[in-house]
């Protein structure tokens, strides 16, 4: 995908949505784990992500996380698949 497919992309409203459910329901899922066998240092930046996602809906990190994905190979002109 061009550049400047990939900044259309990261702008696109309705995959700047997806993007924000995907966050807000990975952090769900990540806060509900348990430490168990995980680092310390990893499942505490695990459970700091969630405390930056959820109090705001995902809208504080929405920016990051579209241009993040929008630059992911595997995305492609097909963004319009469903999830």
């Amino acid at each position: 995908m061009a550049y400047v497919d990939q900044a259309a992309l990261a702008s696109d409203a309705a995959f700047r949505s997806r993007i924000r459910v995907a966050m807000i329901t990975a952090a769900i899922q990540i806060a509900a784990e348990a430490k168990g066998a995980q680092d310390t240092t990893v499942y505490d930046k695990r459970q700091q992500l969630v405390r930056d996602v959820l109090p705001g809906g995902g809208v504080n990190l929405l920016d990051s996380f579209a241009w993040a994905v929008a630059q992911n190979a595997g995305i492609t002109g097909a963004w319009a698949a469903t999830d």
